[in-house]
C-alpha cells in the first residue's frame, strides 16, 4: 500500500533501526522502507516497539467494519481481491524480467517498465507494458478508494512542512523512469515519479533519439 512510512517526532530512529527496520533519510526526515521486514506472516514481530504511524493508522476497511458499514466477510472479500490482483501483477512482472521481491511492488513495476521500454518495438513487449500499466493503475484506484485514507482524513502530522502544489511533467523515451536520460540531463534528483501516462502524438525515428510530434496515436510516458 505504501512505498515508505515517515517516522513521527516521538519515534527513535536508532531504536527502530536496532529492531531490523530499514530506515532512509530524505529531506531531513526518516522513513521506513517498505515492505516492512517486521511483518511476518500476519503479525508484527516488533508490535510493542512499532512506530507511531503504525499505532495510529487504520485502513478504511477496518474503520468501515468498526462503524458497521460493512461486514467482516465483505472486507475479507475486498482484501482477497487485492491479493489476487497483486499476484497477477507479480506474474506479469516475472514475464517482463527479473526484480527483487523484497522491493515495493511499485518500484519493481518501475524497473520492469523501464527495461521493457528498450524492447518496445516488439508487439509482445508493447502488449505486456500496456497490460502492466492497466493492472497497476486499477490496483492503485482500488487502494485509494477502499484502503488508503483520503488526504483530508489522514492523521495530522505536526512535523510536516508546507508543500507547494506539484508541477507535473510528462516524458517519454530515455527520460522515463528507469532510463538513463534523467541522470544524463542532470534532473534525476529533482523529479519524483508519479506513474505511467499516455501522450497523444506520433513518434519518429531521429536516430539516437525518438521525436514526438502532435498527431494520431498514443505514446507511453
Amino acid at each position: 500500500m505504501f512505498f515508505t512510512v515517515r517516522l513521527q517526532p516521538r519515534d527513535s530512529p536508532v531504536t527502530l533501526a536496532a529492531t531490523g527496520l530499514k530506515l532512509k533519510r530524505r529531506n531531513k526526515h526518516h522513513y521506513i522502507q517498505q515492505p516492512c521486514p517486521a511483518h511476518c506472516g500476519e503479525r508484527c514481530s516488533i508490535y510493542h516497539q512499532r512506530p507511531e504511524r503504525c499505532r495510529i493508522f487504520e485502513c478504511r476497511q477496518l474503520t468501515r467494519v468498526a462503524a458497521g458499514e460493512i461486514t467482516e466477510v465483505t472486507a475479507m472479500e475486498m482484501i482477497t481481491d487485492i491479493q489476487q490482483r497483486v499476484r497477477q501483477l507479480e506474474s506479469l512482472l516475472d514475464q517482463g524480467g527479473t526484480s527483487d521481491p523484497k522491493r515495493p511492488l511499485a518500484k519493481r513495476y518501475e524497473k520492469i517498465m523501464g527495461e521493457l521500454l528498450v524492447d518496445s518495438a516488439h508487439h509482445e513487449t508493447s502488449s505486456l507494458r500496456m497490460e502492466l500499466t492497466e493492472k497497476m493503475q486499477a490496483l492503485d484506484r482500488i487502494l485509494d478508494g477502499h484502503f488508503r485514507l483520503p488526504t483530508e482524513d489522514a492523521p495530522a502530522d505536526s512535523s510536516a512542512e508546507p508543500v507547494e502544489p506539484p508541477n507535473f511533467l510528462a516524458v517519454y523515451g530515455t527520460l522515463m523512469q528507469g532510463q538513463p536520460g534523467q541522470r544524463l540531463a542532470g534532473i534525476k534528483d529533482q523529479l519524483t515519479y508519479v506513474g505511467p501516462c499516455k501522450l497523444t502524438g506520433s513518434l519518429y525515428d531521429l536516430g539516437e533519439y525518438p521525436g514526438l510530434v502532435p498527431g494520431p496515436g498514443e505514446v507511453m510516458g
